[in-house]
């Protein structure tokens, strides 16, 4: 590989960890836990999917947005009760998105 292959895929890759952080930055920023959550969600998912399986635990994605566990899992209920999500295990589906 030529030095300016891998200069282009180093700018590449930091490239992508800036938007990762600056998506981060603007999903704490976030006044309300629903709000952050419905965005991490919608963040992660793949374009056209409304079906995630979450790979980190409650308490890492929690951590991540800024937020304490027992507020994420309260926020999930609630969400879950509105019908905008529903949950399975590792998988969380968005309804209505």
């Amino acid at each position: 590989m030529t030095d300016c292959a891998v200069s282009i895929r180093a700018m590449a890759h930091l490239t992508r960890q800036i938007e990762s952080l600056h998506a981060r930055l603007e999903i704490v920023a976030m006044k309300s836990a629903r709000a952050r959550l419905l965005t991490y969600l919608d963040w992660i998912r793949e374009p056209g999917e409304d079906r995630l399986v979450i790979k980190d635990s409650w308490k890492e994605i929690a951590n991540e947005i800024g937020l304490s566990h027992e507020v994420v899992y309260r926020t999930l209920a609630v969400l879950e009760d509105e019908g905008l999500i529903s949950r399975k295990d590792r998988t969380v589906e968005l309804l209505n998105s």
